[in-house]
């Protein structure tokens, strides 16, 4: 869609020392190469960092290649804000009048509510994978936001994420890939014994041997605020990698 393509250049090389005419030959081929429709089309060649010293050599010498190409040329400072109204100036009555002078397009029109709703469908799925060891990954866009998202200093905050997972189906998935009750479960850098699912609790905490309850959360049918009777609660692995060559064997060897 677009009328004219602006071409920006950094006169100074970068840290790298580059010739700023040839990486404009560069970009220029291998547009080419890309699209040739686009390589086609009218273009204006901006010389930035113009204000930096040692550049005059650079900006000459890019001036040229852009003359000999028959495309404007505009020197301009991004950091000083020089050359810039010039660009605009210069820009903006040759896109509308290349807009204007465009074809209508009277195709289907890009269904854009489709994609998004591949793009939700994508972001939502997951995937749970055996590691072995009675050790079970999750893995997936939004079930990691919300382990991220969880404040697991408050307990409403993870009883709810239990609701959001059993919303989300991650119990039926879990079983399916044939996860049993006392096996972990890890997401990002946290780890929970799984509690069979929809019959038990949805997630225990991972047995350190210094659990300390966490009064009021639910799981189980347990209303929150009955610590005694909640035997839902989580902790992180902290420093331990995971990674799916470490079974919880090994973790515990680890640790």
């Amino acid at each position: 869609r677009s009328a004219m393509i602006c071409h920006v250049v950094d006169v100074t090389g970068g840290f790298e020392g580059r010739s700023a005419a040839e990486d404009y030959r560069v970009i220029n081929e291998e547009l080419a190469h890309y699209a040739a429709d686009l390589a086609a089309r009218p273009q204006v060649v901006v010389a930035n960092k113009c204000d930096m010293p040692d550049t005059a050599d650079a900006i000459a010498e890019l001036r040229a290649l852009a003359a000999a190409d028959g495309r404007d040329f505009v020197e301009v400072s991004a950091v000083t804000g020089a050359g810039l109204d010039e660009l605009v100036r210069l820009l903006s009555p040759k896109v509308a009048e290349l807009r204007a002078a465009a074809p209508h397009d009277t195709s289907t029109p890009v269904q854009t509510d489709t994609w998004e709703l591949r793009r939700q469908r994508r972001d939502r799925s997951f995937s749970v994978a055996n590691l072995g060891g009675g050790v079970f990954e999750v893995t997936g866009d939004e079930v990691e936001r919300m382990v991220v998202q969880t404040d697991w200093e408050n307990d409403e905050a993870i009883t709810y994420l239990q609701h959001r997972f059993d919303k989300i189906g991650l119990d039926d998935a879990l079983e399916k890939a044939g996860c049993k009750k006392g096996d972990e479960i890890r997401i990002l850098g946290y780890a929970f014994d799984y509690d069979g699912g929809k019959e038990g609790a949805d997630f225990d905490e991972v047995d350190d041997g210094n659990d300390v309850p966490a009064d009021g959360a639910a799981a189980s049918g347990s209303p929150a605020g009955d610590a005694e009777s909640s035997p839902s609660r989580f902790m992180s692995i902290g420093d331990i990698p995971v990674r799916p060559d470490v079974s919880r064997k090994s973790r515990d060897d680890h640790e």
